[in-house]
């Protein structure tokens, strides 16, 4: 779905949210509520990393963050850093003693993804990327040397506020700045995607297109409930289509 064909099907669903009955006179005193809910289904399953993918073209989101930034590598890459890392480790005939700092410059020269550091358990970053799905990934660098590996998903972000949130005692003014705007640009950007925002996107649509839908609404009125919220949902899938040039 494009990202424009998805911002207009959240404003016919606040449309409906907003203007439960269409001035119908309770023939069908549901079908604004059925019809929101239906809505919101297909707005939901179509909250995949495509569509999160054209949402953050044009934003801050992934902004570098001084000392905390958020960015987005393949597994691909991640897996090549354990490799390489791995590879170093396994086969180092150095100075013990610089060990650990020949390691770190390593890293710094050879990282693709920038996904771990030279205190990360390679073990626990392997997990991690196991864990994840989809090809992308969200790295989040929280403090130096301490990175969290995240599908790209809506719900990946929706963690990462949450860890935000949960971290009440950070002593770096500057971190803590860091950490405070990063929450903000989150959640601002999931608006869209949050039953928090129900119903506020009704004027993100034009007149035109909002009195287009509610005339069709009053044709279904008389329709069984069930009917009448599936032809009105699907004709607001049809609108969405065509005032964005779009196919679902």
């Amino acid at each position: 779905m494009k990202k424009d064909t998805y911002m207009t099907l959240l404003g016919l669903r606040d449309t409906c949210y907003n203007n439960f009955n269409f001035d119908i006179d309770e023939k069908d005193f549901y079908l604004g509520t059925d019809t929101y809910k239906k809505i919101d289904k297909i707005l939901k399953n179509a909250q995949d990393e495509q569509l999160l993918i054209q949402f953050e073209e044009g934003t801050h989101l992934y902004q570098d963050y001084d000392p905390e930034y958020l960015s987005v590598a393949q597994k691909r890459e991640v897996q090549h850093d354990i490799n390489a890392a791995r590879d170093f480790l396994d086969n180092y005939d150095g100075s013990s003693d610089d060990k650990h700092d020949n390691y770190a410059a390593y890293l710094d020269d050879n990282s693709l993804s920038y996904s771990f550091g030279a205190d990360s358990s390679l073990d626990e970053v392997q997990n991690n990327l196991n864990d994840i799905e989809t090809d992308a990934v969200i790295v989040w660098q929280r403090r130096e040397d301490e990175y969290i590996l995240l599908p790209h998903t809506i719900h990946s972000l929706e963690r990462i506020k949450k860890q935000i949130s949960s971290n009440k005692h950070v002593d770096d003014k500057k971190l803590r700045y860091a950490m405070e705007r990063l929450f903000d640009n989150i959640t601002d950007f999931l608006k869209p995607f949050s039953d928090s925002e129900l119903g506020k996107y009704e004027n993100s649509i034009s007149e035109e297109l909002k009195d287009n839908f509610e005339h069709y609404a009053l044709g279904v009125q008389t329709d069984a409930r069930e009917t009448a919220a599936d032809k009105l949902t699907k004709y607001a899938v049809e609108l969405a289509e065509k005032e964005n040039n779009d196919k679902l």
